[in-house]
């Protein structure tokens, strides 16, 4: 949503730490993980003695209080298999990370400083006043905080975020490239034209043709699309956001044939378009130019941070998704097993 979050992938990912740390303890490690993770380093399982060892430890560990209702103590037992269930996934996706992060940045001796974490939480802040959605640092400081709550970013998921975040964009910096070219489309984006359209999304291309023929003996637009479309804008009669020529997120034949239709003016209505699924049928109905458009070169580095940062974000996803692809976790525990399978998506 904000910068800092932003680049996370669709399964909400968030990303670990560079930098070293004293290597936990034995009770301080998640067991299931540790167990795995000999386990997929080809170390020998557990022998039964390890085993035993474990079992009775974590049978202490269980007993532990953890709160009281009353007279009523609630134990790790009690917790444990709720705690699994609602966010098992996302805690061992995290620590996953924390992991696999960590031994990427090593084997590239690359170290993250005090300096780049305050960089990260500044950023953040940054980017909640770029994009209006704070009036200054201030309430930028007050929304992180917001944000944190909201989130469940106590200080150590947070400072963990932190150090991941920064990881990954050190990790990424030699794919980013900052080009004119980028930095002109990134000033389109912002202050080239945009374009108000509804649409028509339909699967083959004889539907398009009998839309086109309905369309030329009068029928509504607005009607045909809530009728007729398979796109999720029919419920709004084809309406969809404002498309920018220079926005990639759109396909490029899209992109084309409304530039065309801007030649020609509001109420000009396009052929079939043949989109990677389907067809599409769209009819322009107002150009929106901005107000007021400062020349490229006064705010080039502006763009060029802007570049930078989407790039960042974009490259960051990839490496995240490639480093847990390619982890070859075994998870060992059944119900934090289902958790992470429903958290790949893959339940």
């Amino acid at each position: 949503m904000f910068g800092l979050w932003s680049f996370l992938p669709a399964s909400a990912v968030l990303l670990s730490a560079c930098q070293s740390q004293r290597p936990p303890s034995e009770r301080e490690v998640f067991r299931g993980l540790e167990a795995s993770e000999r386990y997929v380093a080809g170390d020998a399982r557990p022998s039964s003695s390890d085993r035993a060892g474990d079992a009775a430890a974590s049978s202490l560990s269980d007993q532990r209080v953890a709160a009281m209702v009353g007279e009523h103590a609630i134990t790790w037992a009690d917790l444990r298999p709720i705690l699994v269930e609602a966010s098992g996934g996302l805690a061992l996706e995290e620590v996953v990370l924390n992991r696999l992060v960590e031994s990427r940045c090593a084997s590239e001796q690359i170290v993250i400083e005090p300096s780049d974490l305050q960089a990260e939480r500044a950023r953040f802040i940054q980017s909640l006043v770029a994009e209006g959605v704070a009036a200054g640092p201030d309430e930028g400081e007050r929304l992180l905080q917001r944000v944190r709550s909201a989130r469940g970013l106590g200080d150590a998921r947070f400072d963990a975020l932190l150090r991941r975040t920064a990881g990954m964009r050190k990790l990424v910096q030699p794919r980013v490239q900052v080009t004119p070219a980028a930095v002109e489309q990134a000033y389109q984006l912002r202050y080239g034209p945009r374009y108000r359209v509804r649409i028509i999304t339909v699967d083959t291309a004889r539907s398009a043709g009998e839309v086109c023929s309905r369309l030329a003996r009068g029928e509504e637009f607005s009607a045909l699309a809530a009728r007729e479309s398979t796109d999720a804008s029919r419920a709004r009669g084809g309406v969809i956001d404002l498309v920018s020529p220079a926005d990639p997120t759109w396909p490029v034949g899209l992109r084309k044939s409304i530039e065309q239709l801007a030649a020609r003016g509001p109420g000009s209505i396009s052929d079939p378009i043949a989109l990677d699924r389907g067809y599409a049928i769209v009819i322009l109905d107002e150009i929106v130019n901005p107000a007021h458009a400062p020349p490229l070169d006064a705010i080039r580095a502006e763009l060029e941070g802007d570049v930078r940062s989407r790039q960042e974000r974009l490259y960051m996803n990839e490496l995240a998704d490639q480093l847990l692809a390619e982890a070859g976790l075994a998870v060992l525990d059944p119900a934090l097993e289902r958790s992470w399978r429903q958290r790949r998506g893959e339940d």
